[in-house]
């Protein structure tokens, strides 16, 4: 039976360990910043800095889908990240009526 779910997280101090041992096996550079991890069966098997895009992952096992599932999460993170609270919507939203 092939089991293929995963979890994604923001990285922990912890995981430093996990993570540089996952460059090395991949043969890149440690990834740095804010960081996303793709976790299956309670190993990192693929990371993402949130800072710079660069990603690793654990090149003996298939890891191009979480990968792909890290960028898709970034990508919302990011706009998340950009978005006006909706206080601040609205007191523009009021300001503008106000201006009027």
């Amino acid at each position: 039976m092939y089991y293929s779910a995963y979890g994604i997280r923001r990285a922990f101090e912890r995981d430093a360990e996990e993570l540089r041992h996952l460059a090395a096996i991949d043969s890149q550079r440690p990834v740095r910043g804010r960081v996303l991890v793709a976790t299956q069966h309670g190993e990192i098997r693929a990371a993402l800095s949130l800072d710079d895009g660069n990603a690793i992952a654990d090149p003996s096992k298939p890891s191009g889908s979480l990968v792909a599932a890290l960028r898709a999460r970034a990508r919302g993170v990011r706009a998340h990240e950009h978005t006006p609270s909706l206080r601040a919507r609205v007191r523009a939203a009021l300001g503008s009526q106000a201006a009027a």
